[in-house]
């Protein structure tokens, strides 16, 4: 623009006028080239479905699935371990049902969401192996028959007993089940910690019902008399090594989270000199529950529920840069005063079936070396899964006492290749080995994050140990416990925070 003229010069547009309007009669916008309207733009707002929103639905979904979760492996142990066919049938429906309407839900709110059991695709795989395994055993073939053992023919692939085999597949569908529930809602660490606090204190109601009924209720289970281990806890469970195991795995737990309390900064602070509430709750809930491992009076019991409690304490030690001299000389002392305390709670049962050991003991060898038979003449098939009572009637010589039935074999690798075969039978121990290593990468995370990984390594190891003399991970209820507690020490890196 030229400012030195009188007249101003118009700025050429490219944009052609627009028309005169006229709106209605008698307004007094005519025609012409100052005519304007006003352009209104109308609003529509969009309702915009972020990931944020879809965490947050997750995040509540699993904040409600978490205590139902809880209340499971509180309940579950209630029939008698879950051993029993009912059981195992509502387990089952229960748990399918809740993981189908979850995956849905996440389907459905979120659907671009990840999987957490992406990382662990080895042992999904082995998993489903083992299922397939047991199933296979049920196909209605020939060849599938086992022949008279007598006659002096090869066994073959199959099962003695379909009903129980049908049974025991719905039942590791069930583990499968309690896993992938378990992995997926618990990744958010605090939450993780939270079911922990919760499934302990499961575990210490159990414990003081065991009390009760072996004081005031004169030694019954579950308001019917027992027909066995009179004088003895045993809860609700039927056998006292199982329930014995239950209560190591939750004295593991207890212990953890009583060093958790021990150890806050705030708690490691000089000027607070009395006992935090949560280190009380804790440390009695404890106490409560080594008194009850005491007074089932079982041997191994006692020795793994020792290993949990010393494992886990050396691990969240060891966290806190604690010197391995220090860790060691501590954890001894420690497992001294819980053996002394098992004694003088136990009225010295457990110390008088120590002694008698050996004696007590004759038997377990020679059934190990029957069941050694089993396998040699079996070796890569099985007999089928839940089939070792019927199986080993075919092979029991002299040697054990003519007036019992043997259920087990009293060590879970050999029912496991005596079901399964060798090969098959394998596949679950390298499935917990996978499991072992994940949960040692989880040992590597921070102070918070140690909690969960440092229980379930000391779980793997203590009911590795128990089973090699006892059949406790045969009862359900001790098996759903230690797959929720396997999964809750599972690394989190990779599962977001929902």
């Amino acid at each position: 623009m030229d400012f030195t003229t009188t007249q101003p010069r118009k700025i050429r547009s490219n944009t052609p006028p627009a028309p005169a309007v006229s709106i209605g009669t008698g307004t007094g916008i005519g025609t012409g080239a100052a005519a304007e309207m006003p352009i209104v733009y109308d609003v529509i707002p969009l309702k915009r479905w972020d990931g944020r929103a879809r965490a947050a639905v997750i995040s509540r979904l699993n904040g409600r699935l978490a205590p139902i979760l809880a209340i499971f492996l509180t309940l579950i142990a209630v029939p008698f371990g879950a051993n029993n066919s009912l059981s195992w049938l509502v387990a089952a429906l229960f748990l399918t049902l809740l993981c189908a309407v979850y995956m849905g839900a996440v389907a459905h709110y979120d659907p671009l969401r990840p999987s957490a059991l992406r990382q662990y695709r080895l042992s999904l795989a082995l998993g489903a192996l083992v299922i397939l395994s047991a199933m296979a055993q049920l196909l209605p073939h020939d060849l599938l028959r086992l022949p008279d053992v007598a006659a002096g023919a090869p066994p073959r692939l199959g099962t003695m007993t379909r009903p129980a085999t049908e049974l025991a597949v719905l039942r590791l569908i069930s583990y499968a089940a309690l896993f992938i529930l378990v992995v997926e809602c618990c990744h958010n660490r605090r939450r993780a910690v939270q079911m922990l606090r919760w499934i302990y204190a499961g575990v210490v109601l159990h414990a003081i019902w065991a009390l009760i009924s072996l004081s005031v209720l004169q030694d019954q289970l579950l308001f019917t008399e027992k027909v066995a281990y009179h004088g003895m806890a045993t809860g609700t469970f039927i056998n006292r090594n199982s329930f014995a195991t239950y209560l190591a795995m939750g004295a593991t737990v207890g212990t953890g989270l009583m060093w958790v309390a021990l150890l806050r900064p705030t708690q490691r602070s000089a000027r607070r000199r009395r006992m935090p509430t949560s280190v009380a709750l804790q440390l009695g809930g404890l106490v409560v529950v080594l008194a009850t491992l005491a007074a089932t009076g079982s041997r191994m019991g006692a020795l793994v529920g020792c290993l949990g409690v010393g494992s886990v304490s050396a691990l969240m030690l060891y966290q806190h840069r604690v010197a391995l001299w220090r860790i060691g000389l501590g954890t001894l002392a420690g497992l001294l005063v819980l053996i002394a305390g098992a004694v003088l709670s136990g009225q010295s049962v457990t110390v008088e079936r120590l002694f008698f050991a050996l004696a007590e003991g004759e038997a377990r060898p020679e059934l190990f070396r029957q069941t050694w038979q089993m396998i040699a003449a079996n070796p890569w098939w099985g007999y089928g899964v839940d089939s070792y009572p019927l199986a080993f009637e075919l092979y029991r010589s002299e040697g054990l006492r003519p007036d019992l039935t043997w259920q087990a074999p009293h060590n879970t690798y050999l029912t496991l290749w005596v079901e399964y075969g060798v090969g098959f039978g394998s596949v679950t121990l390298l499935l917990v080995a996978t499991l072992l290593y994940w949960v040692v990468q989880g040992l590597n995370g921070a102070e918070r994050d140690i909690l969960p990984a440092a229980i379930a390594t000391a779980v793997i190891v203590l009911t590795a140990v128990h089973a090699l003399v006892d059949f406790s991970l045969e009862i359900a209820a001790n098996t759903y416990l230690f797959v929720a507690l396997v999964a809750l020490g599972l690394p989190s890196g990779a599962r977001g925070d929902a």
